[in-house]
């Protein structure tokens, strides 16, 4: 029995069928609710994971993760567990005050900026750290990091139900009915930072939630144990991010998403044997089966329809081609605000904002000025291409593709190539115009230009410069190592190439439909409104899956053969309409180049045997569904 059955045989009522309940079960708050539901959630993926037989060294858990995270380690009891959280969570809701930050700054910058202020750090990335910030300190908070010109972004999260001043009585109260319990395997917690004993204690319970310690010091004591195999459990796909930016050394083995394996079939499984397929549209998009080939789910979903409804998600999932170019060439009925949080005055913009954002910047990047670069291009990616040759062995992705697009677009923009990556990572919405002036090169670029304009905000020319690098590098990277995915599979093409080389522009649009790194955009419909047959309501997310719409049967004939010189629509990878890519061209022209380039090598190229690693990612409000190739391990010739 699952988790959320025994709950709802228990308790009468189901957290599944509540979850896009606005009004929670009769004598719990929304916030108890919510928080009840992310706890057995967790607790059901330990239960559904441990059906397919597979076992592990360690578990870990994040904050109220903790507790399900002590149910998988065997150290709780499913009524534990229960008593436990149903403590737990008036325990921290009962103090009152305060809030999380996100601070994208050196910790000890925040550190010495603040001074005696009570910031407490939570969680720290090389690149973000999380603090937690008492109410009646906000204000001189604010003041001294404007001042230090260090921005930070609320998170609107209770920061006391991650500090010292957790409701110890209450939380004593669900805790005093447990006796010690023996380990059977190992149980991390993130505030504590390390292994547990062989038993755990009611005040050792408190002690540990109360203690704040970073994710780093967690993954390096995983590290020193030499565990061999640790799994994070996440509820929701986002808590991946948790760990993109730690060392590769230092992630877990392996990350598993609740709903790959919740909507699963139950099997007892053995281990080693494979897992049932995932049933659920949202399952199914999260799954490593769909990030290795999402075009079998595509075809399927396509023959069901355009518009799916996605209950789990509380989204709409839209993959036919006529229905996504209705969209996106209907701003006002479907807005792009999902994307305000990472670009407001661009990606995220509607217009007017948007038009006038465009208008600005159109004279600047006009196809012409785009084109002109290819000198620079070439020279770019021969040197990148000859240092690769001397080393023979190379990653696709890291040596060859994400070198030449940062290289491209740092010196588009105007920006310094050792600062590149650095705005790179930035959220474009957080980006401060010190950054990015700091950051300028001796040669002028666009940046540079648009900063002498007095229409364009010193605010917003530091988001465009890190939003440029952002999209110049990701999509471009994955567009490059998907040229080169399809010069191997295809060796008739690159035969085809060879002998006409005023064919490699057909190649890389036909690259661009088949293999489009950017898979899914989001809006927010904001009027009720038909859409291919079915009734979507004002305040819904739309997934618009420009993949699925490249391969529609209804408008390309024999979609997936990859096909020279194809008639017909246009493909849907750079999007439509007035958020049409910006640097559309300079992307074809770096993939051109590279090509023509690689063409007499690629087809004796030897592939390490592991092949190519897919990863799929996104599809949540804030950040687009990119898919790309993580790591490509690939040899030049010896002669």
């Amino acid at each position: 029995m699952y988790a959320s059955e025994f709950i709802e045989e228990k308790r009468g009522w189901s957290l599944w069928r509540e979850r896009s309940n606005t009004s929670p079960p009769e004598g719990l708050t929304r916030q108890e609710h919510y928080w009840t539901q992310e706890v057995v959630f967790q607790a059901s993926l330990f239960q559904a994971f441990s059906e397919t037989g597979t076992t592990y060294d360690a578990v870990a858990g994040i904050s109220l993760g903790e507790v399900p995270a002590g149910y998988a380690a065997g150290v709780l009891t499913f009524d534990d567990l229960l008593h436990v959280v149903s403590e737990i969570v008036p325990a921290v809701l009962a103090a009152t005050g305060g809030d999380l930050i996100a601070v994208p700054a050196p910790i000890d910058k925040v550190r010495s900026t603040v001074g005696d202020t009570p910031l407490e750090l939570i969680l720290d990335w090389p690149s973000l750290s999380v603090w937690a910030l008492p109410d009646e300190h906000a204000k001189k908070l604010h003041r001294d990091f404007r001042s230090a010109g260090i921005v930070y972004a609320r998170l609107n999260y209770n920061c006391m139900s991650h500090t010292r001043h957790v409701d110890r009585a209450s939380l004593a109260a669900g805790l005093a009915h447990l006796p010690k319990r023996d380990f059977t395997r190992p149980y991390y917690s993130t505030w504590k930072g390390g292994k547990m004993g062989a038993s755990v204690e009611g005040d050792y319970w408190m002690h540990m939630i109360s203690e704040p310690a970073s994710i780093t010091g967690l993954w390096n004591e995983l590290r020193r144990d030499d565990l061999t195999d640790v799994i994070y459990f996440g509820s929701i796909p986002a808590d991946k991010d948790l760990f993109a930016s730690l060392p590769e050394r230092e992630r877990p083995t392996s990350f598993v998403c609740a709903e790959s394996l919740l909507s699963q079939q139950k099997s007892p499984g053995r281990s080693g044997s494979s897992a049932p397929r995932p049933r659920t549209i949202a399952a199914q998009l999260r799954s490593d089966e769909f990030a290795a080939d999402p075009y079998p789910f595509y075809h399927n979903w396509l023959k069901r329809g355009e518009v799916h409804r996605v209950v789990e998600e509380d989204a709409w999932i839209v993959v036919g081609y006529d229905a996504i170019t209705s969209v996106l060439r209907q701003p006002a009925l479907f807005s792009s605000d999902p994307f305000k949080s990472l670009s407001p005055s661009l990606f995220g913009a509607d217009p007017p904002a948007h038009t006038r954002m465009r208008r600005i910047i159109n004279s600047y990047v006009t196809p012409q000025k785009l084109i002109a670069r290819r000198e620079s291009v070439l020279d770019a990616a021969s040197e990148i291409i000859s240092s690769l040759r001397r080393r023979k062995q190379f990653d696709a992705s890291l040596d060859l593709a994400t070198p030449l697009a940062m290289t491209v677009a740092a010196e588009w923009v105007g920006l310094r190539i050792e600062d590149a990556p650095r705005l790179a990572q930035m959220v474009p919405a957080l980006a401060r115009p010190a950054d990015v002036v700091s950051a300028f090169s001796e040669k002028r670029g666009l940046i540079h230009e648009l900063a002498d304009n007095p229409e364009f905000s010193d605010s917003e020319t530091a988001e465009f410069a890190s939003f440029l690098m952002i999209a110049g590098v990701a999509t471009v990277r994955d567009l490059l190592v998907f040229c080169v995915y399809s010069l191997r599979r295809h060796p008739e093409i690159v035969e085809s190439l060879q002998a006409d080389r005023a064919l490699i522009p057909m190649f890389v649009e036909e690259v661009l439909r088949l293999e489009p790194p950017v898979h899914g955009l989001i809006r927010r419909v904001t009027g009720d409104t038909l859409l291919a047959g079915k009734q979507i309501p004002a305040g819904s997310i739309l997934w618009l899956m420009l993949a699925a719409a490249n391969r529609d049967p209804a408008k390309f004939e024999k979609p997936d053969d990859f096909v020279l010189g194809r008639s017909g629509p246009r493909h849907l990878s750079f999007g439509s309409g007035i958020h049409y890519c910006i640097g559309s061209h300079l992307g074809r022209l770096e993939a051109e180049v590279m090509v023509e380039l690689l063409l007499s090598d690629v087809g004796k190229f030897v592939e390490d045997e592991r092949g190519p690693r897919f990863e799929f990612g996104g599809l949540r409000e804030s950040q687009p569904g990119i898919r790309g190739i993580e790591s490509w391990t690939l040899s030049f010739p010896d002669t």
